[in-house]
């Protein structure tokens, strides 16, 4: 492949020409030019020297080398942006449809932009096969750096995760300038099929359950980290470096370095044919997908059965009505452009009026269309001064595209601070809306199949479209009694915590950590 260097400018993505970012599309990442004077434009490097390993470098330096660290290995062609001869180097697995990765590349494009003379980027494919279209995004990927174009694909995809079909793959390599025979060719050849399974091949070994995953100097994180905290471990490494530098070590063997103590990947050994013991699976730094993972072997993905207890999580923080303590927690994913949305809402109240105590209501957002993403958008950041269900309401009846100025009318109705709301509706970071509406899609998906809003989860037990009162009723009196049954043998006399201890138990549950670690938004 070809070795593109660049370094990247953040610039408003069309999407996001309307005020207040209110239709932003979901990871919208900047447009890129060339680092500095020596790189007016991105080269191709195909007969690049080859890169320093850990098997080419002794152990002298070795003992200075803290934390735990594994083989992320790279190559000189592999894609990358930043510096050439780092002080960081920061190996990212990733899926084009995950909305987490679109998540974390925004904050590494930031990152990589302050730390532009000192960090380089390695990017590797690692396709979920819970997204239908993320293997051939991979693909396409690398097809487009066959010609050095792959930043410029990579942009165009994740400023278009819901629209990656082959055909809309095809005009995103249209718009960033490629050869479009090369490019089909290249798509579907064997030789990038094979280097997609390969790096997924490499990941696996490495520990990578989920997306995304990334590696620091070697060192192993799970999910879309803050920006605050990824600059935190950047920061820390930079210092590693520096001591390794004043050590006498140099700095285009750095990155060699740091991974000489590791052991091998397995399958691999040292240079001179010795085998090196093979490397367990990795566990992260942070807390995120367990390296001891492993797929329920009842659950089909995508699939909605009434019958089993899907292992929906509940994030700290999400819209609800009824006790947080409720025998019975119903989690409806609704959109405010669904007529079923409207439809149910009588049933859902005459329920909370009959079971007060024991039942729960949260509300997540399965907000597909561009107004739907508006007027979550909108709720949540209601949500932030505690009105969020009467901007529920409001919308779900409003016959409005909202523009920047209806919602800021819809704020002074409601009584919100105008100021704060305008902030919040901007708010593009972790505990931003636009995040959260990314991460209610990225868990509903781990269980809805293709099936539009509404969706609920019953503890777990699923129902769509617009049920009876007579469906709801049925399983809330079926749940409630095996809760109870459920806390009486686990001797449990606290409820607030038997929602989150009873859905460790339920199908999916180690699913949905791979796609969101420990079931919340990062």
């Amino acid at each position: 492949m070809n070795a593109a260097r660049s370094t990247r400018l953040t610039l408003p993505c069309s999407a996001l020409a309307l005020a207040l970012a209110l239709a932003a599309a979901p990871g919208c990442i900047g447009k890129r030019r060339p680092q500095g004077d020596d790189e007016a434009t991105p080269t191709q490097q195909v007969g690049a020297a080859r890169l320093i390993g850990p098997d080419d470098v002794d152990g002298k330096f070795d003992a200075l080398v803290e934390n735990d660290r594994v083989r992320a290995l790279i190559d000189e062609r592999d894609p990358y942006v930043g510096a050439a001869i780092p002080l960081v180097t920061i190996v990212e697995y990733s899926d084009f449809q995950c909305p987490f990765c679109s998540r974390l590349a925004t904050t590494l494009e930031e990152l990589q932009g302050e730390y532009r003379s000192d960090l380089k980027l390695v990017f590797k494919q690692f396709p979920l096969p819970m997204h239908a279209q993320a293997e051939p995004a991979s693909r396409a990927a690398l097809a487009a750096h066959e010609q050095g174009k792959f930043w410029e694909l990579h942009d165009l995809m994740f400023a278009n995760q819901r629209a990656l079909s082959d055909d809309e793959l095809e005009g995103y390599a249209r718009e960033a300038g490629l050869d479009m025979d090369r490019f089909r060719k290249d798509f579907q050849s064997d030789a990038i099929r094979d280097h997609v399974q390969a790096e997924m091949a490499q990941g696996r070994a490495l520990g990578v359950r989920g997306t995304p995953a990334f590696f620091v100097n070697g060192r192993f994180y799970s999910g879309a980290q803050p920006a605050d905290q990824i600059r935190a471990i950047i920061e820390e490494e930079l210092g590693a470096a520096r001591k390794l530098l004043e050590a006498g070590a140099k700095r285009e063997e750095l990155y060699a370095r740091f991974l000489h103590k590791a052991p091998a990947l397995p399958g691999s050994g040292s240079d001179d044919g010795s085998a090196k013991a093979e490397a367990e699976p990795a566990r992260p730094s942070q807390p995120g997908v367990p390296a001891d993972a492993k797929p329920d072997p009842d659950h089909e993905y995508g699939e909605a059965s009434r019958t089993p207890n899907y292992a929906v999580p509940v994030a700290a923080g999400l819209p609800s009505k009824g006790p947080a303590d409720a025998l019975v927690t119903i989690v409806e994913y609704g959109a405010f452009d669904c007529d079923d949305c409207r439809a149910v809402q009588p049933t859902l109240r005459r329920l909370l009026a009959r079971y007060p105590n024991d039942v729960r209501l949260v509300f997540r957002q399965l907000a597909e269309s561009t107004t739907a993403r508006r007027s979550a958008q909108i709720a949540l950041a209601a949500h932030r001064q505690g009105k969020f269900w009467e901007a529920h309401d409001r919308l779900l009846v409003a016959n409005d595209d909202f523009t920047a100025q209806s919602a800021e009318k819809l704020a002074q109705d409601l009584g919100l601070d105008v100021d704060q709301f305008n902030k919040d509706l901007r708010e593009r970071g972790n505990g931003g809306s636009l995040a959260q509406v990314q991460a209610d899609l990225a868990t509903v998906d781990v269980f809805r199949g293709k099936a539009p809003a509404p969706i609920f989860f019953v503890n777990g037990r699923y129902l769509d479209k617009n049920p009876s009162y007579e469906d709801f009723d049925a399983l809330i009196q079926e749940e409630k009694a095996k809760a109870e049954r459920f806390m009486a043998a686990k001797g449990m006399t606290d409820r607030s915590q038997l929602y989150e201890t009873m859905r460790q138990t339920w199908r999916g549950a180690d699913r949905v950590q791979a796609v969101v670690p420990e079931g919340r938004p990062q």
